[in-house]
């Protein structure tokens, strides 16, 4: 049995004024935050204690993006005791734990767990929330589907029956292997003079996939140049409303990506935009930024002769 705790006046009148409702009422199952006025109206004889919720941040995301699922705790008017958080996370991470309501909680273990201690809760007639996000990029391991549950449990004292709340689980959709090819020329001024700047590519969206090539070749002033991209520093691929592929033939059209790399042999790096506007390629556009041992930086510009394929 749980102990009893001294009430305050107040205390007893809120729960003077609950027994009514209790005698007559029984509580529908609790599903994620609720007010107190809601909490209030669905105590069931003092057996359904708390509630755990568990969303996506966004549901639809692509491999390397960041996955976030927000976990919210939601307690009866009583004080609870013994109530502990756990989640235990997917593959992939790091993964890190943040918001108003984190502090008491720690990730590890294997399975890799988060655990979220925050003993007791709540008093009579107060209903009390904890709020925490957990965020980790994605990689191989999470493809298709991320699937996560998280779990709350009180002190065995309180004698919780009601369990069908103590559970919550979130998917994320994840997609992966998306990449974009090709390459072409395009031209640019450079020192009043209209310019031929070549390229040529395979980049992943997910910048830890391999491989990751990038050359770019132009003249200027009697000078060959070129850039040969070591690192991918950063990698977006995304969906521009304004193009409108023809055929449509992946979920993207943009690539904008960083880099490091060398010119003519000494260290530079590297800024990009590519786009996919579908067949010919006539449509299709680059723009760079080179800077470091060398310099090159053009607009969006399209591409004269080649083309660029998003898988």
């Amino acid at each position: 049995m749980r102990s009893i705790r001294p009430l305050t006046a107040l205390a007893t009148a809120l729960l003077l004024a609950l027994v009514p409702a209790l005698s007559v009422q029984a509580a529908p199952p609790l599903s994620g935050a609720i007010s107190a006025a809601t909490a209030l109206a669905l105590v069931d004889g003092d057996h359904d204690k708390i509630a755990v919720q568990k969303v996506a941040v966004r549901s639809n995301i692509s491999e390397g993006n960041v996955a976030a699922f927000t976990i919210t705790l939601t307690t009866q008017p009583f004080p609870i005791d013994g109530v502990v958080l756990t989640d235990v996370l997917p593959p992939g991470g790091p993964w890190t734990v943040s918001g108003p309501d984190a502090g008491p909680c720690t990730i590890g273990g294997t399975p890799l767990t988060l655990t979220c201690d925050y003993g007791t809760l709540g008093d009579f007639g107060i209903v009390v929330t904890k709020t925490v996000t957990i965020s980790a990029p994605t990689s191989n391991p999470n493809c298709d589907t991320l699937t996560n549950t998280a779990h709350v449990v009180v002190a065995a004292s309180e004698e919780e029956t009601l369990l069908a709340n103590n559970d919550s689980t979130a998917t994320i959709s994840v997609r992966c292997g998306r990449r974009m090819t090709g390459g072409g020329s395009i031209f640019t001024p450079i020192g009043g003079v209209s310019t031929r700047v070549t390229h040529g590519f395979e980049l992943h969206c997910n910048r830890n996939d391999d491989p990751n090539r990038l050359e770019i070749n132009w003249s200027a002033n009697g000078v060959a140049n070129n850039f040969h991209l070591l690192n991918l520093t950063s990698a977006s691929c995304s969906d521009d409303p304004a193009i409108t592929p023809n055929p449509p033939n992946s979920n993207f059209d943009t690539y904008v990506g960083t880099g490091t790399g060398t010119c003519n042999g000494l260290p530079a790096s590297i800024s990009f935009r590519l786009t996919d506007a579908g067949e010919p390629g006539t449509s299709d556009t680059a723009q760079y930024t080179i800077s470091g041992s060398c310099s090159l930086s053009t607009a969006i510009l399209p591409l004269t002769f080649g083309n660029q394929q998003a898988h």
